[in-house]
């Protein structure tokens, strides 16, 4: 069996519908992970291990966590799947750990996200997330990553001498 089909049976595996055999799943994490750390993966085997994070099935945030840690490109990241991530990290049900871990990741590879322009639509959603205390530094340098030089807008604040009783 060729390595590319190996690992495509994996992902495959790993993304479908929950199944009893825990030792098969645990292998094709393993392969997964081997292969990411190898090669990287590719756009949709990103696009299909970032909807099993959202779906919030089999396995729990430990697997969440496992997955979000191989995600490692072999080129570049669809913006898609970086629009997935950052609309799960708004979701209640995903747990904070993953939430953090998603934003650490896209922080990560900021740089190889193939088409800003979609994260760039999502300022506002983002900027919604900075009152979770554990997200606000992670939030924060993201939105700075965002910002460009003709989002700002020049303020002037004039000094006036404040009696304070």
């Amino acid at each position: 069996m060729d390595v590319m089909e190996e690992l495509e049976d994996a992902v495959r595996y790993i993304t479908k519908e929950p199944t009893k055999d825990k030792l098969l799943f645990e292998k094709s994490l393993r392969t997964v992970t081997v292969h990411a750390q190898s090669r990287g993966l590719l756009h949709n085997q990103i696009n299909q291990l970032i909807c099993y994070i959202g779906s919030c099935r089999k396995g729990g945030a430990w697997v969440n966590s496992f997955i979000i840690r191989a995600l490692i490109p072999a080129t570049t990241v669809p913006s898609s799947a970086v629009v997935k991530a950052i609309c799960y990290v708004g979701l209640k049900r995903t747990t904070m750990n993953t939430k953090v871990l998603l934003l650490k990741w896209i922080l990560l590879i900021y740089n190889l996200i193939d088409d800003l322009s979609p994260l760039r639509s999502l300022y506002g959603v983002i900027l919604n997330h900075i009152v979770v205390d554990e997200l606000r530094s992670l939030i924060c340098q993201l939105l700075i990553y965002l910002t460009q030089q003709g989002d700002g807008m020049v303020w002037r604040v004039a000094h006036t001498s404040i009696a304070v009783f």
